[in-house]
C-alpha cells in the first residue's frame, strides 16, 4: 500500500454535495494491480485475470493519454525492490502481447 498512497491526487467523488478524496496516481495503481494479480492465493485465482484485465484497461489508456505516468509510476516501482519488479514483470509477460510489448518500448518490465 506504501506504493499506491506515496504520491496520490484529488479526485472527487460524485453523489449528493460531493467529497473531495486524495487516490493514487492512475500508472501506480495500474502496475500496483498487475503486483496483486501476482499475489492471489488459490482462493483469489478467478480475482487475478480480473486484476490483470483491469490493468490492461487502464494501461491502454495511459499509453494513448499519458504514457509518461506509466515510466513515473515503473521508475517508483523499481525503488522497492527486485521482489516487486520480479511481480510486476511476471504479470506483464501475462498480458495481451501487444500490451506487452509497448510497455517495453516505454521501458516498463525490463
Amino acid at each position: 500500500m506504501d506504493y499506491l498512497i506515496e504520491e496520490t491526487q484529488p479526485a472527487a467523488v460524485l453523489g449528493g454535495t460531493g467529497v473531495l478524496v486524495n487516490v493514487p496516481r492512475p500508472g501506480r495503481f495500474a502496475l500496483h494491480k498487475l503486483i496483486v494479480a501476482t499475489r492471489r492465493g488459490t482462493s483469489g485465482i478467478p480475482k487475478a485475470p480480473k486484476d490483470r484485465a483491469q490493468a490492461s484497461a487502464l494501461l491502454r489508456v495511459l499509453l494513448t493519454e499519458l504514457p509518461s505516468e506509466i515510466t513515473l509510476a515503473w521508475k517508483a516501482l523499481l525503488r522497492h525492490g527486485k521482489a516487486w519488479t520480479s511481480a510486476a514483470r511476471g504479470s506483464i509477460e501475462r498480458l495481451d502481447p501487444q500490451l506487452a510489448s509497448d510497455l517495453r518500448d516505454l521501458g516498463v518490465g525490463r
